[in-house]
């Protein structure tokens, strides 16, 4: 079940700045915004943002990992991408001063260097450097959005899965086990297909090696072959 914005501040200008330098942000704007940023916790399965809310802070994505699908008027949803560092959330609310567009939920405990949207309307829309880098992110959502409806109806469900389950690990620590969880319920909507078909799905992928069924979930023992199968989808 999504959390909707219980997110966590954190009190720590150190992080901050690692992040700032680890991402190259100062390159991003034309000023130094280090002072408007603050530093947000989202725990697993939380809501980043919800489609048509207003959305109050400009999020720049910088550790974790988390999936962006759109709610559709039938009730169903369209998984359109994942997330994983260095990513924009809020572009497009910011140029069109509209409401959240989609969802976007994390698949793992995800940070965020958050600005307020007030302080972003008055300082950064006459920021050429800024605009001009947040173009790269309004045309990546653009390509991907229009490549989604393509991917829903021209590749199987084996290739969507396991482009699915390689988006979610790619965030785990180098050493960890790499184990796929996952409400399959709510997975299987989002993939467009029955429950049942899902855990078939599922099964194939384990007699194939690509899976083992463990005790948390299901664990990738051949991630070349799951790379193979996903074909970059969702990224």
């Amino acid at each position: 079940m999504i959390k909707v914005w219980i997110m966590e501040k954190i009190n720590d200008k150190q992080r901050i700045l690692h992040y700032v330098e680890q991402h190259h942000l100062s390159e991003f704007f034309g000023q130094d915004m280090v002072p408007h940023m603050e530093l947000f916790y989202y725990k697993k399965y939380e809501a980043l943002c919800t489609m048509g809310e207003e959305l109050n802070y400009f999020l720049l994505f910088v550790e974790g990992c988390a999936k962006v699908y759109n709610l559709l008027k039938n009730g169903k949803s369209l998984m359109l991408r994942f997330y994983h560092p260095m990513k924009v959330i809020g572009d497009v609310e910011l140029v069109m001063n509209t409401k959240v567009f989609c969802c976007i939920e994390a698949v793992t405990p995800v940070y965020c260097l958050a600005i307020p949207m007030e302080v972003m309307r008055r300082l950064c829309l006459n920021d050429a450097v800024f605009l001009r880098n947040i173009s790269e992110s309004l045309a990546y959502k653009l390509v991907t959005a229009s490549m989604s409806s393509s991917i829903n109806q021209l590749y199987s469900l084996k290739n969507k899965l396991a482009a699915y389950i390689l988006g979610s690990v790619k965030a785990l620590p180098p050493t960890a086990h790499k184990v796929f969880q996952c409400n399959m319920t709510q997975l299987a909507e989002l993939l467009g297909t029955s429950y049942r078909h899902l855990m078939r799905t599922l099964v194939q992928l384990v007699d194939e090696g690509v899976l083992k069924k463990s005790r948390n979930g299901y664990e990738v023992v051949n991630m070349e072959g799951l790379e193979g199968l996903s074909a970059d989808l969702y990224e």
